[in-house]
């Protein structure tokens, strides 16, 4: 199912808010796994939904950033 409607604007080449969204979690199971690192990440609408994420994650993480 190709989503680029969705995720992309259509007056240009930048992402919608989801399609930030959408990406920053691809881009974190990839960085994930190349270190070695499982994390379930949770489901997330907006930006600011992975952005939240990322600073819980932090605080409950004993990984030093």
């Amino acid at each position: 199912h190709d989503r680029l409607a969705e995720l992309q604007s259509p007056k240009n080449v930048h992402f919608t808010e989801l399609g930030s969204a959408v990406i920053g979690k691809q881009v974190a199971f990839v960085i994930a796994k190349h270190l070695g690192i499982e994390i379930t990440l949770p489901l997330y609408n907006t930006a600011k939904e992975a952005l939240d994420a990322g600073d819980k994650f932090k605080k409950e993480s004993s990984f030093l950033f």
